[in-house]
C-alpha cells in the first residue's frame, strides 16, 4: 500500500544492542555428519564447520540433495538455518522444497501461481486451495556467496505461497535442494548442519563489512592501510570517520550543517510519539515503558486485523519526522529514540536469504524497497553530525543497508514482461538507491545498474499506452510515480542522469498528464479501485522542470505553486477525454473548481487492487463529490473490507443480489482482461454533449453465473445534467432481480415522492438530485449506516473509520431486458428541488416538468441502438435539441 506518513508516533525499546552478530538457541534438526539421511551428497569430513563435517554435493552430476527426516516437527522455532559453503557464488537458484505430511497432497511454490487452472479474485486467495493443506512449499535462494554462508529460511514464506495459509510442518518428512534453470559447471556446495532457531542481526560481523568496501578507492586509504595490517577495530574507526566527512556523494541537504531553519517539524505531534503512543494505519497503540516488539500487531484476533499494521511500522516513516525534530531542536532525545530504534531493529530482524513476502514479515520487497530508497537514507543524513549517532551506529547502520543491498538485488519479478506491481518498482527503487549513495560497497555500481534497469522494465511493461499504471488506481499511480521521479532527481543530483535512457521522462511525462487528465473539480482523484481517501497529487515546481513540454503538467503545477510559475498559464483546451487503455471516460463541464465533473469506469479489472466495480460511475456537483466511491477501505479482515471491494458498495448493478465476480492469474493475466466477448466502449464529446458507453459480459456470485448482460451508457448534456442508461438482458431466458446502486456522499436526503427521486440536502452546500424516469415496476429504497443484515450507506475510506453515507437502491424485477433510466440533477448551494412531475409518454420516452415551466424530453434509443434524443424547452418558448445518436 501507498507509504503516506501516517507512521508518525513511536515509542520504542530505549535499551542497548550491541553491533554484530548476536548468538541465539538452536536446535539441530539433522546434523550433517548423520550422512546415511542424506542422499545424492556424500560425506566431506575435510570440509568442516565448526569443527563437525559436512555433505558434499555437486549439482552437475546429482539433480537433487534430499535430507529424509522421520516425522519432525519444525515448529519450535520460526527459521529454518542451514550453514552452506559455495565453492563460487555462481548467481545459480537454490530451491529449497519441505516435503510434509498432508491430507490433500499438492505441490505449491512460494510467491508463484503458474498453471494453475482456478483464477484468483482481486486480494483473496482461492477458497478451493485455501481448504487443502499443501504437501509441499518451496522457496528460492540464490547462491550469490563464496565460502560459507548460514542460510536463514523463515517458516512463514513457505506458507505464504498463494490459496495457503499453513502447511504441516509438525510432521515433515524430506528437505530437498536443486538448482532451477541452468546450473554452473564445477559448483560445488557444502552443508552444515540443518538446525531451527529464531536469529538475531545483524548478519554481518565488521570483517565481513569490510570485505564488501573497496577498499582500493584513494578516499578509502587510511582504511586499506587498517585493514592490510589485521587491526580491523582501527579499520573500522577510519571507516566511521570517512563516513562523517564524505563529501564525494550529495544529499538533499549537507549533513555536516544542521539548518534549523529549514525543516517544520510538528514537535507537539513528535512529543507525543515520546511519551509512548504509536498511531499507525489511523489506530492507536501505547507502548508504556515496555519493550517494543518489531513483530507486534496488536491488530492481530481483532475483527479488524490488518497485517499491513507490522508492515507499515517496519517502513519507519516516523524516522523522516524524528530527524527533521532533532535537525530542528538539536534536542539529544530525538536523536537517542532513533538510535535505540536503529539497535532494535538490526538485532530483531535480520536479512532472510528468501524472499520473506509473508504476513509478520519485516522483510517485504515493498518495505525493504522504502526503507532503502527513503527512511533510512533520509535519517543516515541526518542523524550522521549527531554526538547520539555513535561511531558503533554508524557502522550498525551501513551494515543493514548493505544488508538491503544483497537482499533486493536478489529479488525478481516473476515475468518481466507482465505488468508488475508497485511492490517490485519501490525494491528497484531502493536497490537503485543504496547502490548511488554508497557507492563505496563493491556490489554498489552493480545495484545502480540493475536498480536502474529494471525500474525502467518495470515502467515499460506496466504503464499502458495512455500513461495509466495498470492497477487503474490512481493512489498506486501516483505512488510509483514519485518513486520514479525520485530516482531520476538522485541522479541529478549525483550528475548521473545521463545513465537514464532518453525514453525515461517522455514515458513518466505522459502518466502525469493521465493523472491531470482523471483529476476532479477538487483536485482529488477519483478513489476508484484501491485508492486512500481524499487522495491527490502534489504537482511540485520540478514536475514543470522535469516536463517543460506538457502544458498539462505545468497547468496542474500552477494550481498547486502558482507563485512558481512565471508567464501565462491556460487550463486545457478541453474539456472531456477518454483513458482509453485504462478505461476511463472523463467527463467535464470545465476545469474550474465549481465544475460538474464524472468519471465512468467501463475499464478491465487491474488485478489484485481491483473491485467488482464494472461500470461504476461517480460525480462532483457544482464541484463537490457526492457520488462517490470509497477506494475499498483499509486492507483489513473486516466486513467493511469486503463491502468496499464488492459491487454492492459502488455505482452500478446488482444481479438478484449478487456481486460481479471477475478474476485474474497474477501471472498470466496480471491486469484482469474482461470476456473477449465484451463489447468495446464507446466515448464521443461534442462541444454541448459528451456520450459513453459500455458493457459488463461476466459472472455473478462466489460461482461466477453469467445471469445477464448489463450494458450503460451516459451522456453529459451541456455541462449541465446527465443521464444514465442501464439495460439489462438475462441470458437465461428467466426472471431476474436488478438493482442499481447509488452512493451518496451525505447522511442528509429528502425522498421526492411524486418524482420518486432522492435530493442529498446538505445546508450550504453542492447537492445532487437523483431521478428514475422509468418509474413503472421500480421500487425506490435510501439507507444510512445501515449495519445488519448487510451494510448499507457507509462511506469505506482508506486511512480512516468508515463514514456513515447514503445507499439508494432502485430495485425491479422480471423476464426479459429490464431498463433503468436515471436523471442525475446537479444542484447549487442553496437550490431546491427544482423537478415537479416526471410524465411517461411511452416506453422509451419521457417529459421532466420543471417549476419554473422548463421541460425535458428525453428518449432512450431502441434496443438494438444506443444514445439518448433530447429537447430543451425553456419558458419561455426557446427549443435546443440534442440528438446524441452513437454507432
Amino acid at each position: 500500500m501507498p507509504h503516506h506518513p501516517i507512521c508518525r508516533f513511536v515509542v520504542l525499546a530505549l535499551c542497548w544492542f550491541a553491533a554484530g552478530p548476536l548468538a541465539a538457541s538452536e536446535t539441530i534438526v539433522a546434523p550433517a555428519s548423520s550422512a546415511a539421511a542424506w542422499s545424492g551428497g556424500t560425506a566431506a569430513p575435510e570440509m568442516k564447520h565448526h569443527g563437525a563435517p559436512s555433505i558434499r554435493w555437486e549439482p552437475a552430476r546429482a539433480p537433487a540433495l534430499s535430507l529424509q527426516l522421520a516425522k519432525t516437527d519444525l515448529t519450535a522455532a520460526g527459521w529454518i538455518r542451514i550453514w552452506i559453503h559455495a565453492s563460487q557464488a555462481s548467481g545459480d537458484w537454490l530451491k529449497v522444497t519441505v516435503t510434509t505430511r498432508g491430507k490433500n497432497p499438492r505441490t505449491v511454490d512460494v510467491g508463484v501461481l503458474k498453471n494453475h487452472s482456478s483464477a484468483q479474485s482481486p486480494g483473496t486467495p482461492n477458497d478451493d486451495l485455501q481448504k487443502e493443506e499443501a504437501d509441499t512449499v518451496s522457496g528460492l535462494v540464490q547462491i550469490s556467496w563464496t565460502g560459507w554462508q548460514e542460510v536463514l529460511l523463515p517458516r512463514r514464506s513457505f506458507e505464504s505461497a498463494p490459496g495457503k495459509r499453513r502447511t504441516n510442518w509438525r510432521d515433515v518428512q524430506r528437505i530437498e535442494f536443486s538448482i532451477t534453470a541452468n546450473r554452473t559447471p564445477g559448483l560445488v556446495l557444502h552443508f552444515g548442519d540443518v538446525r531451527l532457531g529464531d536469529p538475531q542481526g545483524p548478519r554481518l560481523f565488521d570483517r565481513d563489512l569490510l570485505e564488501l568496501i573497496d577498499l582500493n578507492r584513494p578516499e578509502l586509504t587510511e582504511v586499506r592501510r587498517a585493514a592490510d595490517r589485521g587491526d580491523t577495530a582501527a579499520a573500522i574507526k577510519a571507516l566511521a570517520a570517512y563516513y562523517r566527512q564524505r563529501r564525494t556523494v550529495k544529499w538533499w541537504f549537507d549533513p555536516q550543517q544542521r539548518d534549523p531553519a529549514s525543516v517544520k517539524p510538528e514537535l507537539k505531534s513528535i512529543d507525543a510519539m515520546m511519551a509512548g503512543n504509536l498511531t499507525i494505519l489511523y489506530r492507536r497503540f501505547p507502548f508504556r515503558g515496555g519493550v517494543a516488539d518489531w513483530h507486534i500487531n496488536p491488530t492481530a484476533g481483532q475483527p479488524n486485523q490488518t497485517d499491513e499494521w507490522l508492515w507499515s511500522l517496519n517502513r519507519m516513516g516516523y524516522w523522516k519526522e524524528l530527524g527533521d525534530a532533532w535537525w530542528k531542536t538539536g534536542d539529544a532525545r530525538y536523536a537517542n529514540i532513533f538510535v535505540h530504534q536503529l539497535r532494535s531493529w538490526a538485532q530483531a530482524m535480520p536479512m532472510p536469504n528468501m524472499m520473506d513476502e509473508a504476513p509478520g514479515s519485516g522483510w517485504r520487497g515493498l518495505e525493504a524497497g522504502l526503507r532503502a530508497d527513503e527512511s533510512w537514507p533520509e535519517a543516515w543524513h541526518r542523524f550522521l553530525s549527531a554526538p547520539e549517532f555513535t561511531d558503533a551506529d554508524l557502522i550498525l547502520m551501513l551494515k543493514c543497508l548493505a544488508d538491503h543491498g544483497r537482499y533486493l538485488a536478489e529479488h525478481r519479478v516473476p515475468d518481466p514482461h507482465l505488468p508488475s506491481t508497485n511492490h517490485y518498482l519501490i525494491s528497484w527503487s531502493g536497490l537503485y538507491t543504496v547502490g548511488v549513495v554508497f557507492p563505496e560497497l563493491k556490489p554498489a555500481a552493480q545495484w545502480r545498474a540493475d536498480g536502474l534497469s529494471r525500474l525502467v522494465a518495470t515502467l515499460q511493461s506496466s504503464l499502458l499506452a495512455d500513461g495509466g499504471w495498470y492497477e487503474f488506481a490512481p493512489g498506486y499511480h501516483r505512488w510509483v510515480l514519485e518513486k520514479a521521479v525520485a530516482a531520476y532527481r538522485l541522479a541529478q543530483l549525483m550528475g548521473d542522469e545521463k545513465s537514464f535512457p532518453e525514453s525515461y521522462l517522455p514515458m513518466l511525462q505522459r502518466a502525469h498528464e493521465w493523472l491531470v487528465k482523471l483529476m476532479a473539480p477538487d483536485r482529488t482523484f477519483p478513489k476508484v479501485n484501491d485508492t486512500g481517501a481524499e487522495e491527490r497529487m502534489n504537482f511540485k515546481p520540478e514536475l514543470a522542470q522535469l516536463f517543460p513540454e506538457s502544458g498539462l503538467v505545468r497547468w496542474a503545477v500552477s494550481q498547486n505553486h502558482p507563485k512558481e510559475i512565471t508567464g501565462p498559464v491556460a487550463p486545457p483546451p478541453w474539456r472531456s477525454v477518454q483513458l482509453e487503455s485504462s478505461g476511463y471516460a472523463v467527463m467535464r463541464s470545465g476545469w474550474g473548481r465549481a465544475d460538474n465533473f464524472a468519471c465512468f469506469d467501463v475499464g478491465h479489472l487491474g488485478g489484485w487492487h481491483g473491485h467488482q466495480d464494472k461500470l461504476s460511475l461517480m460525480v462532483w456537483a457544482k464541484g463537490r463529490e457526492l457520488l462517490f466511491d470509497g477506494g475499498g477501505g483499509t486492507y483489513d479482515k473486516s466486513a467493511f473490507r469486503k463491502y468496499g471491494q464488492q459491487t454492492e458498495s459502488h455505482n452500478t448493478v446488482m444481479v438478484d443480489g449478487l456481486n460481479q465476480n471477475r478474476v485474474f492469474i497474477s501471472y498470466v493475466d496480471p491486469i484482469g482482461l474482461d470476456d473477449p466477448a465484451t463489447p468495446a466502449p464507446v466515448f464521443v464529446t461534442q462541444p454541448d454533449w459528451d456520450y459513453a458507453s459500455g458493457w459488463f459480459i461476466g459472472g455473478y456470485g462466489p460461482d461466477r453465473k453469467p445471469l445477464a448482460r448489463h450494458r450503460r451508457e451516459v451522456a453529459m448534456v451541456q455541462g449541465e445534467f446527465f443521464l444514465v442508461h442501464d439495460s439489462l438482458t438475462p441470458t437465461d431466458g428467466a426472471a431476474h432481480e436488478y438493482e442499481a446502486r447509488w452512493q451518496l456522499k451525505t447522511t442528509k436526503w429528502t425522498h421526492a415522492k411524486p418524482i420518486a427521486g432522492t435530493l442529498t440536502a446538505d445546508h450550504g452546500k453542492a447537492n445532487l438530485l437523483v431521478v428514475p424516469l422509468a418509474k413503472a415496476g421500480l421500487q425506490v429504497r435510501e439507507d444510512s449506516a445501515v449495519k445488519s443484515p448487510q451494510l448499507l450507506g457507509w462511506d469505506v475510506g482508506r486511512g480512516r473509520d468508515p463514514a456513515p453515507a447514503l445507499t439508494v437502491r432502485h430495485t425491479r424485477a422480471g423476464a426479459g431486458p429490464q431498463h433503468f433510466v436515471t436523471l442525475l440533477w446537479p444542484l447549487a448551494a442553496g437550490a431546491t428541488n427544482p423537478i415537479h412531475a416526471v410524465q411517461r409518454e411511452s416506453d422509451t420516452r419521457w417529459t421532466v416538468a420543471f417549476s419554473n415551466g422548463r421541460k425535458l424530453q428525453v428518449e432512450i434509443a431502441a434496443t438494438d441502438r444506443s444514445g439518448f434524443s433530447v429537447v430543451d424547452l425553456s419558458p419561455s418558448g426557446g427549443r435546443r435539441e440534442y440528438s446524441i445518436n452513437v454507432r
